[in-house]
């Protein structure tokens, strides 16, 4: 590419007073030492807790640096990248671009920002080395995570945007629990053009890039990582199954037929439904309630108050019920719990189901939930927990969804994902995709090789919907 012309000694150099060696000599000091608030002066912040992190304020000497790095940046050609961790727009790594501004960003992060890092923090940096630019647009998001992976020792990110007004795409900073796990955002940093904040990774760097409110504002950004060849002794930890419940009898056993649409309880109805289930491992039942019940539960939902968050946030966000007590909704999910409905589950699917009676032994045990989503609620695919482990029917019934005016850019719906490693395309592993539907129950089989994860909802969502969530276990499930 033609050459950037003229450049002159100030072309891209780093600000003097955040590379001095008193300044180093200075931010060191106050980075080892113990602290529970920040440290700042006019260049730089030091956050302490929840965990370490170094903000130099103004990272580039005049504006010309940054305004032209920006530009070359906009250049890039940037791939839309979507999972159940972010909802982005991401270049490829530009660790040896060719760009002539852009090489030079990589040479003075590598050599002189690597070398204060490296004394600030006491940690020795490997050859290794990665960089991309990142565009956030509006409902763009990047959910809560703690970046160890391989190798890496040092995040960072240099903001090309940001005034440190706009609605999102703070970099945010979570707490964690007895067991290390994340729980709720407790310093946040909004995004400023010409700084440049870095931490070093560890098991409780839990962060992430909040939804981007503002329609007017792009959050642009070159962001990486240092690597070295430190060893980090992984968390142990793996997220219980939820509590497993047993069938209740009802004493005229007519509990379940007297909430669910006749139509579905038909033997013609429930012979389709067994032959469609057995050749696609799934099933929607529209209109699955009876309208009057549908309505009643409906309305007894959106008077609950007392729900109870769900974490911990590097796996999922949303409300529970613990205890429902509205007699409509109690009487649904006693419906829920009887022999009848398993009996019903079993012969729709064909699974080894078993409805609880005086002559069995060993019947099939559930997990159920009564679950409130809203803009900021997801889960993630975390192929690791216990739950997953198991075989299971999963039951989803859902209330209220079209007030919210849900689609697939509002999201909240559901995503199957298979984990068989011979899977190394992630389109490969798409297996199915579920839209909340009102007064809908959609069934799905999930084996131990799937996982599953419902799609960050964003903002535009107009309004919280609710699902009754279950998961009926065979019964060979240990």
């Amino acid at each position: 590419m033609p050459a950037i012309s003229p450049i002159n000694q100030n072309f891209m150099a780093l600000n003097p007073e955040i590379i001095s060696e008193d300044t180093i000599a200075r931010i060191r000091d106050l980075y080892l030492q113990p602290s529970d608030g920040d440290s700042h002066d006019d260049h730089f912040q030091i956050v302490h807790s929840p965990f370490k992190a170094l903000k130099f304020k103004d990272f580039y000497k005049d504006a010309d640096s940054l305004r032209e790095l920006t530009e070359e940046v906009e250049k890039l050609t940037f791939y839309d990248k979507q999972n159940d961790l972010y909802n982005l727009k991401q270049s490829e790594d530009l660790t040896d671009s060719e760009n002539e501004v852009i090489s030079k960003f990589v040479s003075t992060l590598r050599k002189d920002v690597g070398q204060s890092l490296s004394r600030i923090m006491e940690v020795s940096f490997n050859d290794n080395f990665t960089l991309t630019a990142s565009r956030y647009a509006a409902k763009d998001v990047l959910l809560c995570h703690d970046d160890k992976c391989v190798d890496r020792c040092v995040a960072f990110v240099l903001y090309l945007t940001g005034t440190g007004e706009e609605k999102g795409g703070a970099f945010e900073m979570f707490g964690k629990d007895g067991n290390g796990q994340p729980t709720t955002v407790v310093k946040s940093l909004p995004a400023v053009a010409n700084s440049f904040l870095c931490f070093e990774v560890g098991n409780f760097t839990y962060h992430q890039v909040s939804e981007v409110i503002d329609p007017t504002f792009e959050r642009l950004s070159l962001n990486g990582w240092f690597h070295s060849d430190r060893e980090i002794s992984l968390l142990d930890y793996a997220d219980p199954r939820p509590p497993v419940q047993q069938q209740v009898p009802n004493e005229d056993g007519l509990l379940f037929d007297e909430c669910v649409s006749p139509m579905y309880l038909l033997p013609a109805t429930v012979s389709q439904a067994c032959a469609k289930f057995e050749g696609d491992s799934q099933i929607e039942f529209l209109n699955f309630l009876r309208p009057n019940m549908y309505k009643k539960c409906l309305e007894e939902l959106k008077t609950l108050t007392d729900w109870t968050p769900r974490g911990p946030a590097n796996r999922r966000h949303y409300s529970v019920m613990e205890n429902v007590q509205e007699p409509n909704l109690k009487k649904l999910f006693e419906s829920l719990a009887s022999p009848q409905c398993v009996s019903f589950l079993k012969q729709v699917t064909g699974l080894s189901l078993v409805p609880k009676s005086p002559d069995v032994e060993e019947s099939s045990e559930f997990s159920i939930e009564l679950q409130k989503w809203a803009p900021g609620d997801y889960t993630m695919a975390t192929d690791n927990d216990e739950y997953f482990l198991h075989n299971g029917l999963d039951f989803f019934l859902w209330f209220g969804s079209e007030e919210a005016e849900l689609d697939h850019e509002t999201g909240g719906n559901i995503v199957y994902l298979s984990t068989d490693e011979d899977d190394d395309d992630e389109d490969d592993r798409y297996l199915l995709g579920i839209d909340p539907q009102d007064n809908a129950l959609h069934l799905v089989y999930r084996t131990d090789m799937t996982v599953r994860f419902t799609k960050y909802i964003n903002h535009t969502a107009k309004s919280p919907y609710y699902c009754i969530a279950a998961t009926y276990y065979e019964r060979d499930e240990d």
